[in-house]
């Protein structure tokens, strides 16, 4: 075992590169209550949408490889940073998408594919790092990490709470119960409430997810996840559910990567944060914007936005091609504005297409059922 720790935290790396114990120090509250759960996941794929016939299936996708089920790794220890390397991986054995490995012959074989990953300690925080290099025939399609896996309550009054930024925020009370194994819908939609019963939590950003951290939090305590990358490449933010061998459910948590790397490339990533902390929710919220405001630049909203009181909304053309409004009443509609109180009017479905419609191609152009070019421009 490998134990790194400070006056707030302690977090215990297992030979095999698991996570044995994440200790909350200020509260003496232990977070993994099942060890043993993948530290990572990547997902491998073989061919090209379009191509011809590869190896047994004409395109193979999410041929899953499991830190679980890898040999153990070499671990360096150097002052408060840990190096764990696995020189060499093969294809998972377990899973649902092990039918894809095995279509495709790659089950028990060694991949040419290497990965490193540093963990430290910075105050309250654990930061983690990952690096993948690939000299294997096949694509580095999608790197789950670092797995927070094995939590089940934060303490013992099993009143935690998960704090989720889909697009304004949402709060989801005890979700170690109200959550279901079964995945469904997209990844990136947000899934959906079924009576008292949530689905798991995968969501992209940029997209509905407007940030890039959750956290779980019973008000006194919690565990901070984040992805503090200013990249704003495609990151997955998931929140799912595992059982342990003796039946016992836990709460994995982790992010999602799409490095696309194929042979001879090499990729790394920006840093992860996983950190226990004392206080509510805002506590988490308030080290996420500090690590904004060290990159993030705040731009001034011109002054007609900033004196914006509120707006009438204007659709001029519906999704149906049903014209609702033409180009030379717009005047008249924010005058009828005005009488409410309001000083800005937005106009959707002004195009031809209407509003909505013929995404992801959307000319400009106007209807000259509206109106035309000069009338539009004068209202």
């Amino acid at each position: 075992m490998y134990v790194l720790e400070n006056e707030k935290v302690s977090l215990t790396i297992a030979e095999t590169g698991g996570i044995a114990s994440l200790k909350n120090k200020a509260t003496g509250h232990e977070y993994i209550s099942c060890p043993g759960g993948d530290t990572w996941r990547l997902f491998l794929y073989e061919g090209k949408p379009g191509e011809p016939k590869v190896g047994t299936m004409p395109y193979c996708w999410e041929i899953p490889v499991y830190s679980a089920e890898q040999a153990k790794p070499t671990i360096v220890w150097k002052g408060d940073t840990l190096t764990v390397v696995y020189h060499g991986l093969k294809c998972a054995d377990t899973g649902h998408s092990i039918k894809y490995a095995r279509q495709a012959g790659l089950t028990g074989r060694l991949l040419a594919i290497d990965l490193t990953y540093t963990v430290s300690l910075r105050g309250d925080e654990t930061v983690w790092e990952v690096e993948l290099e690939n000299n294997e025939n096949l694509g580095i399609g999608e790197i789950w990490f670092p797995m927070i896996s094995g939590v089940t309550w934060l303490s013992p009054a099993k009143d935690d709470s998960l704090f989720f930024p889909a697009i304004y925020g949402e709060k989801i009370n005890r979700p170690l119960e109200t959550m279901v194994h079964e995945r469904v819908g997209m990844v990136g939609d947000i899934q959906p409430h079924i009576s008292h019963v949530m689905y798991p939590y995968r969501m992209l950003y940029p997209g509905l997810a407007s940030m890039q951290w959750y956290t779980l939090n019973n008000g006194q305590e919690g565990l901070y996840l984040g992805s503090h990358d200013h990249s704003a490449q495609t990151t997955c933010l998931n929140v799912d559910k595992g059982k342990a061998k003796d039946g016992t459910e836990y709460l994995r948590f982790t992010f999602g990567k799409y490095p696309f790397i194929e042979k001879g490339g090499k990729w790394k990533s920006s840093p992860f944060v996983a950190a226990a902390y004392t206080g509510s929710w805002h506590m988490a919220a308030r080290r996420y914007r500090a690590w904004a405001d060290t990159w993030m630049k705040k731009r001034t909203p011109p002054k007609w936005v900033r004196q914006m009181n509120g707006w009438q909304w204007i659709n001029m053309k519906a999704q149906s091609g049903v014209i609702e409004f033409t180009y030379d009443e717009i005047p008249r509609l924010y005058r009828d504005a005005t009488l409410a109180g309001l000083n800005t009017t937005w106009l959707v479905g002004w195009p031809h297409a209407g509003n909505d419609r013929e995404y992801p191609d959307y000319p400009y152009n106007l209807d000259p059922r509206l109106g035309t070019e000069k009338i539009f421009r004068d209202g």
